[in-house]
């Protein structure tokens, strides 16, 4: 009778534990989603056109310069005659993502008007090329 009583206990126990749980990860979920709404909106205001890339998000590539296709000869070879291939590192497209923004084209700047897409804290600053944090 007792153990009856007590796994009924345990049901409800756990049923109520359920219930309140769901609540909580609903209301935080939903808290999260506004609190992310809000953050987006004011970087939009902030976001200022990457200087790398003139807001395409995209850039010429490294190794081709945009041409598609690179020369290869074998390296061992004397005076081989040099092969058209395209090139491994766009895959023949030409360009490739921008790493300064990411490929989004705009960059949200700090505080003291450094567009560094690679540190984006508050307290860092960016001298010429360097870019530091002050403690």
């Amino acid at each position: 009778m007792a153990l009856r009583s007590l796994a009924i206990f345990a049901g409800s126990l756990g049923g109520t534990v359920a219930i309140v749980g769901g609540a909580t990860v609903a209301v935080s979920t939903a808290t999260l989603s506004v609190v992310r709404l809000v953050v987006n909106k004011q970087q939009k205001r902030l976001l200022v056109s990457c200087s790398a890339c003139n807001g395409s998000g995209q850039r010429d590539c490294g190794i081709c310069k945009g041409k598609q296709i690179i020369s290869w000869a074998p390296a061992r070879a004397a005076r081989a005659p040099e092969y058209p291939c395209l090139c491994p590192m766009c895959a023949g497209v030409g360009d490739q993502g921008c790493l300064n923004c990411l490929g989004k084209g705009t960059l949200v700047p700090d505080l003291k008007g450094c567009t560094s897409g690679i540190l984006e804290s508050p307290r860092a600053s960016c001298h010429s090329e360097r870019i530091s944090i002050e403690t």
